[in-house]
């Protein structure tokens, strides 16, 4: 029996904007119940969330059911949110990333990831997060050594464990279109 496969309900053309799951902005709640589909809050489902969180929608936080969601609950303070803007690795990039993880170097492919792949840094706090996002917003597109270099240290003032996180959702919304993507 063949499966029917549906359009998805984000952008494929949309930013890709990550909030890390960690952010007081969400609605925790709401949040440790959406990481496993098919639950509900109040009646609506969190399935929208779910996708957003395992990157389904290549995080895109304007997706309409994901807004829906967003209103009807209270889930997140958009406002007050520390959003990522990143980008999809070039292929080759890619590649690079995926055999560092055929050797199980993950942690080592995150923060590569991570330097390659974030473009902007919204909502940081304090005065750490303000270097930190002023250093993104000059990086380069093709980014050197040096650019590397001076990112790592301001997040290291920042948050080191934000590398990874960064880094494994940037791998996430670089992976091949799904099957559903390409019908759309």
């Amino acid at each position: 029996m063949a499966r029917t496969v549906f359009a998805p309900a984000h952008r494929l053309a949309a930013g890709i904007r990550y909030i890390p799951a960690g952010d007081s902005a969400w609605n925790h709640d709401i949040l440790n119940k959406a990481w496993e589909p098919g639950k509900e809050h109040e009646g609506h489902s969190l399935d929208p969330l779910h996708d957003y969180l395992m990157g389904d929608t290549r995080y895109d936080l304007g997706a309409q059911p994901l807004q829906d969601l967003i209103r009807a609950t209270g889930l997140l303070d958009q406002q007050a949110a520390e959003v990522w803007t990143l980008r999809v690795l070039p292929f080759e990039q890619r590649v690079f990333v995926d055999d560092m993880i055929k050797r199980g170097e993950r942690v080592k492919a995150h923060v590569y990831a991570f330097c390659h792949g974030v473009m902007k840094l919204e909502g940081a706090s304090g005065e750490a997060g303000d270097k930190l996002a002023k250093c993104v917003e000059d990086l380069p597109s093709r980014r050197m050594s040096s650019d590397i270099d001076r990112l790592c240290a301001l997040v290291g003032d920042y948050c080191f464990g934000v590398m990874e996180e960064i880094g494994a959702a940037v791998i996430v919304a670089s992976r091949d279109l799904s099957e559903a993507e390409k019908k759309s």
